[in-house]
């Protein structure tokens, strides 16, 4: 991330080149080299050329390659929007339409919006709670909770974003392969591997060429969106299923009509691969101007607009289109289009955008995770090219399983399988603002002296040592006292940001794991606890997070077994002041070696 230069000097006094200026005399010439004469460039650049910079900053990163980084609505917003608002929403909401019907299509909507907002917020408040470097979600989390289960929750992350990339490359072959009236599986396949590989290149070549691709489909989404709303308002096509708006018909697909082994949860399971973009904004941290300004304008925006074309989308379907043609046509979006075309554009762009995505954020998190020495044998997937530290390594790898997870299965198992790594990144983010919150408020009870009387869900101190942390970021950050967690503080977002509610989330997000796919729920599990226990084993002294609360001994106290305690952390960060005297000493004694 940049950091802004200061200003040399201030109003009231002058800076060294002015002494040096004054302290000439008047009618004397200088002559300068070129050297000075670019030095004197840089140092007004930074006295006068603030403002101009800022303003700049996005247009010379985008494209110039600079690193200045990006800023809320060419970095988080564009991202957000592309990621959100993609292929589940042109190719499925037809079919939500008619097994869920209108209702419980609003339903699963705003079920999906309360799910995905929660963890927004949390990751907003931690931000501004902490100090947010590179590394998004996996920061976030392994700040607060530990690198133990940080490095565990982003390695589960970065598998649901692989699978999220191959779900949308496979829906862009389906979409592709029924554009040429083919219903072979291997024809999508071919065409889902070809856009990967394709896209795969646009990522090699850099960040500026990521975000100049998403600003471009950011302009063809849109213009598909309004072909799909005029069409839907204009047009009518009694032929292709689509009737023309319609009270009644709105009435009659208002119920739910499930096909077989279909129901609500794996609709939603299916339909909640619309918020697994959510976070991308977060995921980009690195690469902004200004996160702590930028993500939370920009997440929400992105979020705001994303759910209510989503809901356009929903209505309008419910009100044109019969009942067995949503239930049979993948396309019937199309059909409902005013032109068609530049609906497919649309398709096309949600599917490119999401797996440009994908291929994006799942290197980069990687890169984070090895450069934190989580995992030793991840080392060499810390090595970056360029200004931006590209990881073009770990970008080859995230590349080899997305085509690998193209010929796992179609596109709904796939949507199933990506959700749930999804909400177990969900369900940390929310409990990692919970415990930030409860450990906020045990630092100020200290702070008060007043800890003997706060017992029930705390712990009271417990010196633990740590010597020779392994280096890193985040380690870093704790041996430079950087650890602390800051206040809430006062914003326009801050009235909706509450622990407990994350608290709710994260307990709703786990539920629904079971609720989805039990059977995969219990091999991520499963996942979930060898990754722990392997980084346990081979990083024992990894950096155990700034949160002071355990809910284990909570739920001790709760049941009144052991005693309130508080942990406190004594960082071993070098080695200890040594003095060495030399001497010669004689000593007479006996000799046993014979």
């Amino acid at each position: 991330m940049e950091q802004k230069h200061e200003r040399l000097g201030n109003d009231d006094q002058p800076t060294d080149s002015s002494r040096k200026i004054e302290d000439n005399q008047p009618n004397t010439t200088t002559t300068t080299t070129p050297a000075e004469r670019q030095t004197s460039l840089f140092h007004e650049s930074q006295l006068c050329g603030e403002e101009q910079s800022d303003r700049a900053s996005w247009l010379s990163a985008l494209f110039y390659g600079k690193q200045h980084g990006f800023g809320t609505w060419d970095g988080v917003f564009t991202t957000v929007v592309i990621n959100t608002f993609g292929i589940t929403v042109f190719l499925r909401s037809g079919w939500l339409v008619a097994n869920a019907g209108v209702g419980e299509a609003m339903l699963v909507l705003l079920l999906g919006l309360l799910l995905a907002i929660v963890p927004v917020l949390s990751a907003i408040a931690i931000c501004e709670r902490c100090q947010i470097q590179n590394g998004g979600v996996f920061f976030l989390i392994s700040h607060v909770l530990g690198t133990k289960i940080g490095g565990t929750v982003g390695l589960i992350f970065i598998l649901g974003q692989i699978i999220a990339g191959s779900m949308v490359a496979v829906g862009f072959g389906e979409s592709m392969a029924s554009l040429i009236h083919s219903n072979d599986e291997w024809v999508a396949r071919a065409f889902a591997l070809g856009a990967s590989v394709l896209l795969l290149g646009v990522n090699v070549a850099g960040i500026k060429w990521v975000i100049r691709t998403q600003i471009a489909l950011l302009c063809v989404l849109f213009l598909a969106i309004g072909d799909f709303v005029i069409g839907a308002l204009a047009t009518s096509k009694p032929d292709k299923g689509m009737i023309g708006i319609s009270a009644d018909n709105f009435e009659n697909n208002f119920k739910p009509d499930y096909g077989e082994g279909e129901n609500f949860f794996t609709v939603f399971g299916v339909y909640f691969s619309t918020f697994t973009g959510i976070l991308s904004g977060v995921n980009m941290s690195g690469d902004l101007k200004d996160p702590v300004k930028s993500i939370p304008l920009g997440e929400l925006a992105g979020l705001g607009v994303s759910v209510l074309l989503a809901l356009v989308f929903i209505l309008s379907l419910g009100a044109v289109g019969e009942r067995s043609a949503l239930h049979n046509d993948i396309n019937f979006v199309q059909k409902v289009s005013l032109t068609g075309m530049l609906l497919l554009g649309g398709i096309y762009v949600s599917s490119l955008s999401a797996i440009i995505n994908g291929l994006y954020v799942s290197p980069r998190l990687l890169q984070s995770i090895a450069a934190e020495n989580v995992i030793a044998f991840m080392r060499p997937l810390q090595k970056g090219r360029g200004p931006n530290n590209e990881p073009i390594i770990a970008t080859v790898l995230v590349a080899l399983l997305t085509v690998i997870f193209i010929f796992v299965g179609g596109f709904n198992l796939l949507a199933k399988i990506a959700t749930l790594p999804y909400l177990t990144m969900y369900a940390f983010i929310n409990y990692s603002y919970f415990s930030l919150g409860m450990s906020f408020d045990l630092i100020q009870i200290q702070a008060q002296g007043a800890t003997k009387d706060y017992g029930s869900v705390y712990k009271l101190p417990q010196v633990e040592t740590e010597p020779f942390p392994s280096p890193g970021t985040l380690q870093t950050a704790a041996s430079e006292g950087k650890q602390q967690i800051m206040g809430k503080r006062k914003s326009w977002y801050s009235y909706i940001t509450n622990r407990w509610i994350a608290l709710i989330g994260a307990i709703l997000n786990v539920v629904l794991i079971f609720f989805i796919n039990w059977q995969c729920a219990l091999i991520l599990l499963a996942l979930f606890c060898m990754l722990y226990f392997y980084i346990s084993r081979t990083n024992p002294c990894a950096y155990t997070g700034v949160s002071q609360f355990s809910i284990y001994d909570s739920i001790g106290l709760v049941f009144g077994k052991g005693e309130p305690t508080i942990k406190e952390k004594t960082m071993i960060t070098h080695q200890p002041p040594t003095e060495v005297k030399t001497e010669i000493t004689q000593v007479t004694g006996h000799d046993y070696a014979y």
